[in-house]
């Protein structure tokens, strides 16, 4: 699962995302998931209707990673 929040919806906005291919490649994987906070969706003005295929959303991004971490998952922050 790949939580996207903050600065980082470029990636899965289907007008600027340089990968977006491999996102949807990836995001039909049943074992894969890629989910983008929708408060930072709110944030940067990104609608629904502008994520790639595949692109799930969540109430609040820092929260489905504390979710997860109490279920025993890892985490790792990728940033540049």
């Amino acid at each position: 699962e790949v939580v996207f929040y903050a600065k980082s919806l470029d990636m899965i906005t289907s007008d600027k995302s340089v990968v977006a291919n491999d996102v949807i490649e990836f995001a039909a994987n049943k074992n894969i998931a890629f989910k983008v906070c929708e408060v930072a969706m709110k944030n940067n003005n990104v609608e629904k209707s502008q994520l790639l295929a595949g692109v799930q959303t969540v109430p609040d991004g820092i929260y489905e990673i504390i979710s997860r971490q109490h279920d025993g998952w890892g985490y790792i922050k990728a940033a540049r």
